[in-house]
């Protein structure tokens, strides 16, 4: 276990506390390190390991920050509810297949994402894994269309023409609902 606490501006009233339990073959958090960690954590790395489920990190409510490449993990794995802190997600190297149910899921469950970083997975479609340029431009356009505030998918920033492209083919899927008479009721 590796932790590392340090200011996260200038100013030095934001502390950075990056707890990492990589490498450790865990399939939950040991509950002595949520007990000691889990209020102060936001940046938690639990690269290398077994997880299938997340259920341990309901503690963990000061998190911005998750990485959680190469472990177990498939598209139905969720957050234990929602988590509005996080800013970045890391899931490269796991075994989600099914895009559409992982980004619903995970649009619902981390609404403020700005980083999302998902290559060696079999639904993020790449030169890495025989996808074709067509295949990732569909994927990225698939993922921007549900993040609003997404800016970097799998390390390159997200331009203004792709988000365009993302909305006419897929639109805006945070777009607020227009209410009716009934829904008032």
């Amino acid at each position: 276990m590796s932790i590392f606490a340090g200011l996260d501006d200038s100013s030095g009233s934001n502390i950075d506390f990056s707890l990492s339990l990589s490498y450790q073959g865990l399939n939950e958090i040991p509950e002595d390190v949520i007990k000691k960690h889990s209020k102060q954590t936001t940046s938690l790395d639990l690269s290398y390991n077994i997880f299938k489920c997340l259920i341990s990190l309901r503690q963990f409510d000061q998190l911005h920050t998750v990485i959680l490449d190469h472990n177990a993990l498939d598209e139905h794995f969720c957050f234990p509810g929602k988590f509005p802190a996080i800013k970045l997600l890391s899931v490269n190297g796991n075994k989600i297949a099914n895009l559409s149910v992982f980004v619903n899921r995970m649009s619902q469950d981390l609404p403020n994402l700005t980083f999302l970083s998902m290559m060696k997975n079999d639904a993020a479609p790449s030169y890495f894994n025989g996808g074709t340029k067509s295949q990732n431009e569909d994927y990225r356009s698939y993922v921007i269309s549900h993040f609003p505030k997404l800016r970097n998918l799998d390390g390159w920033p997200i331009l203004d023409g792709e988000r365009e492209q993302a909305y006419r083919l897929y639109g805006k899927r945070w777009k607020i609902k227009k209410r009716t008479a009934s829904s008032y009721t």
